[in-house]
């Protein structure tokens, strides 16, 4: 089966194309808007989602595509227009050309922040969502693209909720907790935290997020939304 991970050169991109390698199971292509970072260990296509018709040409040929391509929170607080660019019309490109070419399923990683405020504790799928800044709306909108073109057109779907994900290749830029300290740590510098620290968090490790992707590539699984955490808080 030809897998196409979009967003590959990415934190979990980078952990999920690294896994999806050593099964040697299916043919994969890695694509991204960043030169190779892969050393040519992976066929790797350098693509900006915002092109279609270069969208169009690298979904032809795929079965699963897996869409981790993103521009993340803290960019969207800066400039909301262009993040709704390529979160938004980025995953339509990738749904039109998926629709165009055949695809049997797309991966997609969403937010817990589409959740917005939490009512209760622990938030379950059903929890309403509320999203309280513009990347969990441009978020929280492509999930329900993705229902829409699977009601519509057949293109079926897996849309994984990320909580708060840590581990290798993680971008201090982010902004991200967990990277963040561990280098005021190693720098032997103070950090701040805000507030007592007993505010919670759900942290999944890279790897248990990208073992959760494998099993929906290898999977008959479809039209499902699933929070991508552990259920377990842990304070900070």
């Amino acid at each position: 089966m030809k897998v196409l991970v979009f967003g590959a050169a990415g934190f979990v991109g980078r952990n999920l194309i690294e896994k999806l390698g050593r099964e040697r199971e299916h043919e994969l292509v890695g694509s991204d808007a960043v030169e190779d970072p892969f050393g040519g260990s992976v066929k790797y296509l350098k693509v900006n989602v915002l092109d279609r018709d270069h969208v169009f040409e690298t979904v032809k040929g795929s079965e699963v595509i897996v869409h981790l391509a993103a521009s993340p929170l803290v960019a969207s607080l800066e400039d909301p227009t262009s993040n709704m660019k390529v979160n938004v019309e980025g995953t339509l490109n990738i749904l039109d050309a998926a629709r165009k070419h055949g695809v049997s399923k797309v991966i997609y990683s969403s937010a817990s922040s589409v959740v917005g405020t939490p009512k209760y504790n622990p938030v379950g799928e059903e929890h309403p969502c509320n999203p309280r800044t513009p990347y969990a709306v441009a978020k929280k909108t492509c999930e329900d693209y993705l229902r829409v073109y699977s009601e519509l057109y057949g293109l079926h779907y897996v849309v994984f909720r990320f909580f708060n994900v840590y581990g290798p290749w993680q971008d201090q830029k982010s902004g991200a907790l967990v990277p963040n300290l561990y280098r005021t740590l190693k720098e032997n510098k103070e950090f701040q935290v805000h507030g007592d620290g007993s505010n919670t968090r759900d942290f999944i490790y890279v790897e248990d997020v990208a073992d959760f992707c494998c099993s929906a590539v290898n999977s008959d699984v479809k039209d499902l939304t699933v929070n991508m955490g552990t259920g377990r808080g842990t304070s900070i």
